[in-house]
């Protein structure tokens, strides 16, 4: 059996309340494990910083997130 807490503090926690269950193992051993949910980024972004790191960082932000030289200083196009 395998359940799991939605943080590592919520996983150490629910380890500690269930150690009952299981009270032949440490409670750091205790068979609850921990998920770090991800998030959806264009959610989470206000629209005006999602227009600002369009501006200036190009769309690549968003889809090459990890490509370094993404997050290079850019000048917005002057028109």
């Amino acid at each position: 059996m395998e359940s799991n807490g939605v943080s590592w503090l919520h996983g150490d926690v629910s380890r500690k309340m269930w150690h009952n269950l299981w009270p032949q193992v440490p409670a750091s051993e205790v068979p609850i494990k921990h998920v770090t949910n991800g998030i959806h980024v264009r959610t989470w972004l206000s629209p005006d910083i999602a227009f600002t790191l369009d501006r200036y960082l190009g769309e690549n932000w968003m889809s090459h997130p990890a490509d370094q030289s993404v997050w290079g200083k850019r000048r917005p196009d002057s028109r």
